[in-house]
């Protein structure tokens, strides 16, 4: 286990030290300050940095998985008939003698 300082562990993250310091103080970047000075391990660093890789775009035999166990949807039902409507539209409308 290599244990780096806010200098060494900077430069090891290609970042400038005082970007380091305030990650480290939001708890970003792990890291301690166990007296006055920051102190970095390596190995938490290279897990940090493996961990913000992006995920490779899923492939067409997943994607074709995932559609084919979706449920299809329902839609609700219209239980009016067109009568129903025309009466409930009418409601508010007089007729014309």
């Amino acid at each position: 286990m290599k244990m780096l300082n806010l200098n060494e562990a900077a430069e090891f993250l290609h970042i400038h030290p005082t970007t380091l310091q305030g990650k480290a103080k939001s708890g970003e970047i792990p890291g301690a300050k166990p007296g006055r000075a920051w102190v970095f391990i390596e190995e938490d660093l290279v897990a940090w940095v493996r961990s913000r890789y992006r995920a490779p775009p899923p492939s067409k035999e997943q994607v074709d998985r995932v559609i084919a166990n979706m449920r299809p949807r329902t839609r609700v039902q219209d239980t009016s008939t067109a009568d129903e409507l025309e009466r409930l539209l009418a409601v508010g409308k007089k007729r014309r003698r």
